[in-house]
């Protein structure tokens, strides 16, 4: 369950020490909460859910993890070698990595939340409207929207 808290902070704030502060914070209010879950959702749904409004609530008090995504001041977040990749392809894969992390940090947060829950945490569409309470028709627009504004990111970046 940690995990996939740990993993939608970090790819949220794109930064290790908030996506931590950001982790210790929903399992304090999911330890705080779990008696008003209802089971109206899976688990998960209710745990990402309470993230995703941690994420929200410390986006709102500081804005400054933006400005680092933006200019590329984020702290390296340690990875694990893949030994069946050369170090020039570990490179090359890292590097497209924190450019994504920084074309996510400049899409604005309801297309961030969408494309992150859908294509990096591999929700469905149904979990994700329960998780940011939406209908299903506005999460297949935040997504497509996400995506196509993420594309023109990636590809002015490249230039």
């Amino acid at each position: 369950m940690q995990r996939w808290s740990s993993n939608l902070a970090l790819r949220m704030t794109g930064d290790a020490e908030e996506a931590a502060d950001v982790s210790q914070e929903t399992f304090l209010r999911v330890h705080r909460y779990c008696g008003k879950f209802q089971g109206r959702s899976s688990l998960k749904t209710w745990i990402y859910r309470v993230a995703v409004n941690c994420c929200r609530s410390r986006f709102r008090r500081d804005r400054t993890w933006r400005t680092r995504i933006l200019s590329g001041s984020l702290e390296r977040v340690e990875q694990v070698p893949d030994t069946r990749r050369g170090p020039e392809d570990q490179t090359l894969a890292r590097d497209r990595g924190e450019t994504v992390t920084q074309a996510l940090g400049r899409l604005p947060e309801p297309f961030r939340e969408a494309v992150v829950l859908r294509d990096l945490e591999g929700l469905a569409y149904e979990d994700i409207a329960r998780v940011l309470g939406i209908r299903i028709g506005t999460v297949r627009s935040r997504i497509a929207r996400g995506r196509d504004r993420l594309r023109t990111l990636l590809e002015t970046s490249e230039s």
